[in-house]
């Protein structure tokens, strides 16, 4: 058994308990249900640990390869750097067109070089998409060329799925691009995990953005990860937040709540302690205490049950 493996483990034994009481039945009541959350909290162990030796994910001048150590090193596989490919190659095009991307960031909009920079940004992301288009047209045809290879197939179609605002930080800032896939993945496999399934609009729904969010906290930092996080929930008219979801409630209403679950795993490790020591089982704990659906309250809400 790989230790990747042995740490999966060790997450499912600390959070097993989870898994009955979060499995509420619908006709339970809120009550009962909010209850349930209290309960189980009480029963996960805090497990702490130090890695403090290890946590530069959020160093400025971090490499994308520096970067997978350090995530490896966390207990992270292959399978979670989904965009290794594309921001391996655009750290490689960033060196090359972007050498002060870090010290524009706070430039005025109308001054001249940070016109010129987010020029370069925006030809960048549309080769990208070019690139994109033909690679997976490419993928399963052999008579063109044979196909691409796994690796640069799944970096596209994830490609393919961000937002624009997503796609110019990954352009920017590859190697906190890679952490951000990573914990997102991460944050999904902790919610099947603790609640059996990935759902929308409801508790774990609202549990895999805090948790995701309170991950790149302690990988990226907690500047870089509201960046990121507030980019994949951009890009929607307002037309697209008026469309009814498939749990039938409408988008805008799935937009508030994503966004106020977002802050408040970035913010469930108090500025007083420090994150970077708390593993994943700790961190999934803490997030829990705050799943009071209690919104006014400033904790974590879910639309329905």
């Amino acid at each position: 058994m790989n230790k990747n493996m042995v740490k999966l483990l060790a997450i499912s034994m600390a959070l097993a308990v989870i898994v009955g009481s979060f499995s509420v039945c619908n006709n339970n009541s809120k009550a009962n249900d909010i209850q349930d959350v209290q309960t189980v909290n009480k029963n996960i162990e805090a497990n702490e640990t130090s890695c403090k030796n290890h946590c530069q994910g959020d160093d400025e001048n971090i490499s994308v390869e520096e970067m997978k150590s350090h995530l490896i090193e966390h207990g992270y596989s292959e399978e979670d750097f989904e965009l290794l490919y594309i921001c391996t190659q655009v750290e490689e095009i960033q060196d090359n067109n972007l050498p002060d991307v870090e010290e524009s960031e706070d430039v005025e909009e109308d001054n001249s070089e940070n016109e010129e920079v987010s020029q370069v940004i925006d030809n960048i992301v549309e080769d990208i998409d070019e690139q994109a288009q033909v690679a997976l047209k490419l993928e399963n045809d052999e008579s063109t060329g044979g196909p691409i290879s796994q690796l640069a197939a799944t970096a596209f179609q994830v490609w393919g799925e961000l937002t624009d605002d997503e796609k110019k930080l990954v352009v920017t800032h590859p190697a906190k691009a890679l952490a951000v896939n990573a914990t997102s993945n991460r944050a999904t496999e902790l919610t099947i995990m603790i609640f059996g399934v990935n759902g929308l609009g409801d508790k774990t729904d609202a549990f895999r953005h805090s948790m995701w969010n309170c991950l790149m906290t302690r990988e990226i930092g907690k500047k870089y990860a509201e960046k990121f996080a507030t980019a994949h929930e951009s890009g929607k008219t307002q037309e697209d937040l008026q469309v009814i979801a498939s749990d039938g409630f409408p988008e805008y209403m799935h937009y508030e709540m994503d966004l106020h679950n977002n802050e408040v795993g970035r913010n469930t490790i108090g500025e007083d302690e420090d994150i970077k020591t708390y593993d994943d089982a700790y961190l999934a704990n803490r997030i829990v205490e705050r799943m009071t659906n209690n919104k006014a309250a400033g904790d974590i809400y879910w639309l329905h049950f």
